[in-house]
């Protein structure tokens, strides 16, 4: 019984040290904030929103923030720390962690046209905004976008629990089909996922999100055109080996300063 409670306390304690870990992510506003492009067919343009400043890793995280340009419509995926930027068509967002779920960037970006997609505990705290809930496995199409949402959750520590349902997207426009994982490990639902254009994927996951060893297995297996590797510190070297365990034959962007 002694060892049972131990436990108990041992995982509240590290819950508690995560959301601490969490609530140190800021944006350098002393900075002026550039995007990063990841993918321009011609037709649909991907921009990384670029790198926030942790207090905690005291250093430069890159988080999961996307944008998604086509026909002059925007898509934005887990908006968070964003620079300038434009009114939204779509807002996706994956889960409520504050640096996926950031109501000051989605106000920035919101307007009566925008729609949001979002899991449940989410859209409980978007009252009076254009939302539409959704579980992993719902598909919402409006004109000519696709979003599916898909399985999103951590096996071991419990940061996302698959009670949660929190969500990965695949949002399809046209012939172009981007992944985005949200915060996840590389669980069995997603092993199917195919014909993927891009995919965006975590690395260097500790407690957070899929291992870089894991993320190489899944992209490896899905096999997109291209894939960006997101949510980790910059500068520690684990988007090199990433890269460098990713088949040939698949386009690897990294973010560049």
């Amino acid at each position: 019984m002694i060892g049972f409670w131990l436990a108990v306390l041992t995982a509240v304690a590290m819950y508690l040290i995560v959301r601490i870990k969490k609530s140190n992510f800021i944006e350098t506003g002393n900075l002026e904030k550039e995007r990063f492009k990841v993918w321009d067919d011609g037709e649909i343009i991907v921009h990384s929103s670029g790198p926030v400043y942790s207090r905690y890793f005291k250093g430069a995280f890159l988080p999961a923030s996307f944008s998604v340009e086509y026909k002059g419509k925007v898509v934005y995926i887990d908006p968070f720390g964003l620079g300038e930027a434009v009114p939204a068509s779509f807002i996706l967002i994956t889960h409520c962690h504050p640096d996926h779920y950031s109501k000051k960037d989605i106000e920035r970006i919101y307007d009566e046209g925008t729609i949001m997609v979002c899991p449940k505990n989410v859209s409980k705290r978007l009252a009076g905004f254009h939302v539409m809930s959704v579980r992993p496995g719902e598909t919402v199409k409006i004109g000519d976008v696709e979003i599916e949402a898909v399985e999103a959750y951590t096996k071991g520590f419990p940061t996302h629990p698959k009670k949660d349902q929190n969500v990965g997207y695949l949002l399809k426009i046209g012939d172009f089909t981007l992944y985005h994982s949200g915060d996840t490990d590389y669980v069995d639902e997603i092993k199917g996922i195919k014909n993927v254009t891009l995919a965006l994927v975590p690395i260097a996951g500790g407690n957070r999100t899929m291992s870089t060893r894991d993320a190489v297995d899944m992209v490896n297996q899905m096999k997109p055109k291209a894939v960006m590797p997101m949510h980790y510190i910059l500068g520690k070297g684990e988007e090199k080996e990433f890269a460098e365990g990713i088949d040939s034959g698949i386009k690897v962007v990294l973010y560049e300063d």
